[in-house]
């Protein structure tokens, strides 16, 4: 009975005259036997319920759709189940179309196997007509020796036109011993932090100086205007006596208040430049220590030692 379900495959498992040289039905009945029992083509049974027959038609459409993963697994299961050699025909095809979507030489490998082995079934079996199998292993042949050739097609500068393989993940080197700038980042960072508040400070101060100073500006312009009326009578009695003495301490604050502006704005701000600019200056140079510390850091624990065949580089990593 088997030797009856594979001649009746070889006669209808095939692809179209456009792609392959065997026929093959248009439809397969509703049922049909296999190994005796009738069974039917449901197409929405699972693939390992159904018979060859639906598997190859599935095969068929998914070939002709461009589906041709879905192609090669229907025709290797219909191969499975029924040992039809056309079928290798037809899988070693649907590797070839899977190369056309995939550009994996792979496909191409695996579809030239196969049609060597369809070749090999067909040369020993009188039943199977090999048709036009060996020019079609030449021709993957030739497919696969353009895809190796362009693989390895050299640039203008003689340079295989491959992909270069992914760097290696760059190794962390921590060098041995304390860091040499961050005691001067540290003290730079506080100078510039200090140089700050000074500035702060002494921008506060000013402002309140300069307030009292108006003040006492307004307090000297309305004693003096007041003078005459309280002087006139009699310029050495005590009420005259006592609004000069009010003048003299409104300028004598005035005057405070005007050095303490100064010496606020002029110190403070000075100071806290003379601060902030030596912090920064330290915050510099403690970077740039640091990272001559950590470039020669590497290279400082490295070392020549001799050895029974010459000398040798040692390190730690």
């Amino acid at each position: 009975m088997r030797a009856c379900l594979v001649t009746l495959l070889g006669s209808s498992l095939v692809l179209p005259p456009a792609a392959i040289a065997a026929p093959f039905p248009d439809s397969f009945p509703d049922s049909f036997w296999v190994g005796g029992t009738t069974v039917l083509a449901a197409a929405s049974a699972p693939d390992s319920d159904k018979p060859p027959e639906v598997l190859y038609e599935e095969g068929k459409k998914a070939y002709r759709l461009g589906k041709f993963d879905e192609a090669v697994q229907k025709w290797e299961e219909a191969y499975d189940k029924s040992d039809a050699p056309l079928l290798l025909y037809n899988i070693s095809l649907a590797y070839k179309g899977r190369y056309g979507i995939s550009g994996d030489v792979e496909d191409l490998r695996k579809a030239k196997v196969v049609m060597k082995n369809f070749l090999v079934v067909a040369q020993s079996d009188p039943d199977v007509d090999p048709d036009d199998a060996e020019e079609r292993i030449a021709e993957i042949d030739a497919m696969i020796a353009e895809a190796e050739a362009k693989a390895t097609k050299p640039n203008p500068d003689g340079t295989p036109d491959v992909e270069p393989p992914p760097p290696d993940e760059p190794k962390v080197i921590v060098p041995d011993g304390p860091d040499p700038g961050r005691t001067l980042r540290i003290a730079g960072a506080g100078a510039m932090g200090g140089g700050g508040l000074v500035i702060v400070t002494g921008t506060v101060l000013g402002i309140y100086f300069g307030v009292r100073g108006q003040e006492f500006s307004d307090e000297l312009r309305q004693l003096q205007a007041d003078r005459p009326g309280v002087c006139d009578a009699n310029e050495d009695s005590t009420a005259c006596r006592q609004q000069d003495a009010n003048i003299e301490t409104a300028r004598t604050n005035g005057r405070k208040a005007n050095l303490g502006v100064g010496l606020a704005l002029g110190i403070g701000g000075g100071l806290g430049l003379v601060a902030l600019t030596a912090g920064a200056i330290l915050f510099v140079q403690g970077n740039r220590r640091s990272a001559e510390w950590k470039k020669t850091g590497f290279a400082n624990r490295l070392r020549v030692v001799p050895t029974g065949r010459g000398m040798a580089l040692t390190g730690t990593f």
